[in-house]
């Protein structure tokens, strides 16, 4: 699974990936950095 921005932002279809907004994008970027992600829970 990947987390990715792009297209037309949240609302673009995927193919399994989380597509968000680039500021979100870039803020887990950063924060894998210092505290890296181990689960991501979707609702």
């Amino acid at each position: 699974m990947g987390i990715h921005s792009g297209r037309s932002g949240p609302q673009s279809k995927t193919l399994g990936c989380i597509r968000t907004t680039d500021e979100a994008t870039k803020f887990l970027l950063d924060l894998n950095q210092t505290d890296p992600l181990r689960t991501i829970t979707v609702k």
